[in-house]
């Protein structure tokens, strides 16, 4: 198991969640977070199955940082017309 690959699991089941780090690896954490669900072709699929389009949003409090997944407007393509 890669190491934030649990962390994406719990987001994409709750669409939220929160840890605690040291802010000076913050930025390595959002990285790996964003990686994560790039690599997720299953759960890529079965949103798009679905229409349904989510951005990952990331919040900033102290050492905090809350990662939720905020669901947009689904922008059909032509094909889907």
């Amino acid at each position: 198991m890669r190491q934030y690959e649990k962390l994406w699991s719990i987001l994409k089941s709750k669409g939220e969640v929160s840890l605690r780090a040291d802010p000076s690896i913050h930025p390595r954490i959002i990285q790996a977070v964003r990686k994560e669900k790039a690599i997720d072709l299953g759960w890529r699929y079965m949103v798009l199955e679905n229409k349904e389009r989510y951005e990952l949003k990331e919040i900033i409090t102290g050492s905090i940082i809350k990662f939720h997944l905020q669901a947009m407007d689904y922008i059909p393509r032509l094909e889907d017309l």
